[in-house]
């Protein structure tokens, strides 16, 4: 009863991956994963009919700890153990929206499982997730590498962060793109591509399940017109200061008439860099 109940439960969850549009690897996995668990978990809830009720379901949660300790003393890769926990989040939205559950019973261990969430599983499942919906090859590459050299930095910056909400949220975002703007100096079309590819990992994630929501941490000031200034076609999400000439710093030795010369931009310059693609020329 419990291996049929296990090929019920694994098949209908891959049918459900597939409908959310995720990779044949990443489908492979998480049916892999959530089968290792079933055959763990289901002998504990002593099933004594065919369908399990809703109240065994959400019993699962707790034996996310038992659960825990059993891959603890098995001989698998850390990458393996997080992975499978990793897992457990989409298995757990799967029941509650098939099952009629009112929350997923694992939303309890979300910290637990967080906590366990390699950021390199996450980005291997974003950049399949790009791939199934059509982003062209250049998109993901970009999109990996602004991704990787932004968690370097947080490794370097942030070297005790080792949750994943302390590594990709919004606040730290935020900080890494003022760096890239104030202090490498880098163009305003490659700022705007690194923030493209982080908020949408960042959004993916929170849709996903591997994050919580957060509240919305970037202000935009109000539209204005002019070298150096916010440009009013510019969507408040995508929105950055245009970069001037000569570092800020030395700008201010120079009298008002002097510092709008230095960094004037003919029309053309805001249109180009306004649009979809620029950012991936640079």
């Amino acid at each position: 009863m419990t291996n049929n109940l296990i090929t019920v439960l694994n098949q209908a969850f891959g049918l459900y991956l597939k409908a959310a549009k995720y990779s044949k690897s990443s489908v492979k996995n998480y049916r892999t994963d959530v089968r290792h668990f079933l055959n763990f978990a289901l002998p504990k809830l002593n099933l004594t009919t065919p369908q399990p009720t809703t109240k065994q379901l959400a019993r699962l949660g707790k034996l996310i700890p038992q659960y825990m300790t059993f891959l603890n003393h098995q001989t698998l890769s850390a990458n393996t153990k997080r992975r499978r926990l990793a897992s457990l989040k989409i298995f757990g939205k799967f029941l509650k929206q098939k099952y009629n559950l009112k929350t997923n019973p694992f939303s309890k261990s979300y910290q637990r499982i967080s906590n366990h969430i390699s950021p390199n599983h996450i980005i291997v499942n974003f950049l399949d997730s790009l791939k199934a919906t059509g982003s062209s090859k250049s998109t993901v590459k970009n999109y990996r590498s602004d991704i990787n050299k932004y968690l370097d930095w947080v490794k370097i910056t942030r070297p005790q962060a080792k949750n994943l909400s302390h590594i990709l949220n919004q606040t730290l975002i935020a900080n890494y793109l003022t760096r890239l703007k104030q202090i490498k100096n880098t163009p305003n079309s490659t700022v705007r591509r690194y923030k493209a590819a982080l908020m949408s990992l960042l959004d993916w994630s929170i849709k996903k399940g591997y994050l919580k929501q957060q509240i919305q941490t970037f202000q935009p000031t109000p539209h204005q017109s002019g070298p150096g200034k916010l440009l009013a076609s510019q969507a408040p999400e995508t929105a950055f200061y245009a970069k001037p000439i000569l570092n800020h710093k030395w700008l201010k030795k120079f009298p008002s008439p002097v510092r709008k010369a230095l960094t004037w931009r003919p029309k053309w310059y805001y249109r180009y860099h306004n649009l979809s693609f620029s950012s991936y020329l640079h």
